[in-house]
């Protein structure tokens, strides 16, 4: 999923776009990879989030760098 490598922030809605899935299934999807530590989620107001902390991190740092 391109999706996954392109953006730090990731949501169902997202997820269901990219992958032609139904909500339940890209929420499936997400959820695994919360489990085995690729994206963190997080529930921010009323959504639930999935935050790819290992390139949220990389773009950060992306000036320090420099």
């Amino acid at each position: 999923m391109d999706y996954l490598v392109s953006v730090p922030l990731h949501k169902n809605y997202f997820a269901m776009e990219d992958t032609k899935v139904i909500r339940k299934t890209a929420a499936k999807y997400l959820n695994q990879l919360d489990k085995i530590g690729i994206l963190s989620k997080q529930r921010i107001w009323k959504d639930n989030y999935c935050i790819n902390t290992d390139l949220f991190m990389l773009l950060q740092n992306i000036g320090k760098f420099s």
